[in-house]
């Protein structure tokens, strides 16, 4: 990456802030079901606490990829903390979280024109999921036609921070489903999950 802020740096910031928001409507969420409220602290005394602001003021600009590096492993590992913690007891919460996922995927998706083409819905996940940096190629597209696409998610780039937590790949896989679920919702397209890591959207 350059060491001058451009559009790829903001975009990087703005996926990290996004995970970070989901993160937070979870432990919105698990305040409100009652499962706890101390969530957020907790997260914040184990993992530390993303870095808020203008991107601009906040970056190190000597280490701009050293610095978004470490703010992708923050959320991310306090995403699958978050996970953890609320299952660790009772997995059946899995299922309320999953519903959690698909309502911020469905929020999501109303900031795209309902006539979107499959291909510009497509394209806009590169802009809200935070699948690594650039550089660690998270997303395999393996078939681009203008009304099909069929793509796979880098475990690699995730699956290490369920795994520090002692939780496999396919709560995170499971999750990242019910978030696509909802995005897609709405939309003129059929959306698939093939295999674990694998998923296909299609013109209706």
């Amino acid at each position: 990456m350059s060491q001058f802020l451009g559009f790829i740096h903001h975009m990087m910031y703005g996926k990290i802030q996004r995970q970070e928001a989901l993160t937070k409507e979870l432990c919105k969420q698990a305040k409100e079901f009652g499962w706890t409220d101390s969530l957020v602290e907790e997260l914040d005394e184990t993992c530390g606490i993303p870095k808020e602001g203008n991107l601009e003021e906040i970056i190190d600009l000597g280490n701009i990829h050293g610095w978004l590096q470490e703010q992708v492993s923050l959320v991310e590992t306090r995403f699958a903390k978050a996970v953890c913690v609320l299952t660790k007891e009772n997995e059946d919460r899995l299922e309320k979280i999953k519903e959690v996922c698909r309502t911020v995927g469905k929020n999501t998706a109303c900031e795209m024109p309902r006539d979107s083409s499959v291909k510009e819905l497509f394209d806009s996940l590169g802009q809200f999921l935070l699948d690594g940096m650039p550089c660690d190629g998270g997303v395999d597209i393996h078939n681009a036609e203008e009304d099909e696409i069929l793509w796979s998610v880098d475990g690699f780039v995730h699956v290490p921070y369920w795994e520090n937590e002692g939780m496999s790949s396919e709560t995170f896989f499971n999750l990242r489903d019910a978030w696509l679920q909802g995005f897609f919702e709405d939309r003129d397209v059929d959306y698939e999950r093939i295999g674990e890591s694998t998923f296909r959207i299609k013109e209706k």
